[in-house]
């Protein structure tokens, strides 16, 4: 078996780790050249990014393969509010194309966090606050007996108030999550057409937060089949690397990629 690994982004644990892992295992692990992985400040080409895996994936390749890389280029770029809708749209049709070409597909994708991009301390700071916020909105949400969409549409529309939050920020906040909401289940949906597992990585997960009722809205139409769900955004790439060594070499010791990852309790999952 030959894996394939495309990463999240340029960080350590998603890309200099792999690389590690794949200098030593015994397994093959063929990883993306850096200029073909997001970073902070560059977005890779897609067109460069569906070049080298058609080089690379045939029926024999166990592809594992980050959703926000392909949609966006990194999570960095899958956080922002400026989307671009015909990368995405180019994107979920490379997906189709891998998935007839690729023996086995473990696809996973960040439900992203409330607090977007943090880059500087001040802002790191804010986020106990924000962690309070996800909680309200989300007791806001289930007090409202609607789905996180539905709900999401009227705040988008100036319908609704959370406290003390600013409603012009509100109105752009809950757009934003409606829009990654309807990317979600778009994502969901195909890899359920397509027979793809996907993994769905939540980012910086609170406890009784607004991700957690944004869930419940995303499975309520699926039966949990070929789709799973844990905390952990960074680390999710890492584990299914570990699963599929894991597989590739009927248990025998693997490279140690540590990490910390629990799992979500939902009701619907």
């Amino acid at each position: 078996m030959r894996i394939v690994y495309v990463p999240l982004d340029d960080r350590p644990l998603n890309y200099a780790a792999i690389l590690r892992a794949a200098a030593i295992a015994e397994t093959e692990i063929l990883v993306p050249p850096r200029d073909l992985v997001g970073l902070r400040d560059f977005t890779p080409s897609l067109l460069q990014q569906a070049q080298w895996l058609a080089s690379k994936c045939d029926k024999s390749t166990y592809l594992i393969l980050s959703l926000d890389a392909l949609l966006h280029g990194g999570l960095i770029q899958a956080r922002s509010l400026r989307t671009d809708r015909e990368r995405i749209d180019n994107a979920m049709i490379l997906l189709s194309k891998l998935a007839e070409r690729t023996g086995d597909i473990h696809a996973y994708y960040v439900v992203k966090r409330l607090w977007g991009n943090v880059f500087h301390r001040k802002e790191l700071d804010r986020t106990e606050d924000w962690g309070r916020f996800s909680q309200e909105l989300a007791a806001e949400v289930r007090r409202s007996g609607r789905s996180a969409a539905d709900f999401y549409r009227l705040c988008g529309e100036g319908e609704c108030s959370i406290g003390q939050w600013p409603p012009d920020e509100l109105q752009t906040l809950a757009r934003q999550r409606l829009e990654q909401l309807e990317e979600e289940r778009a994502v969901i949906r195909l890899c359920g057409k397509l027979g793809i597992q996907l993994h769905l990585a939540v980012e910086d997960c609170v406890p009784d937060g607004v991700q957690e009722v944004e869930l419940e809205y995303l499975l309520e139409e699926h039966s949990g089949k070929g789709v799973t769900v844990a905390d952990g955004a960074d680390e999710a790439g890492a584990v299914l690397l570990s699963g599929a060594l894991m597989q590739a070499t009927d248990g025998k010791p693997i490279p140690v990629i540590a990490v910390s990852y629990t799992h979500l309790t939902l009701p619907t999952n």
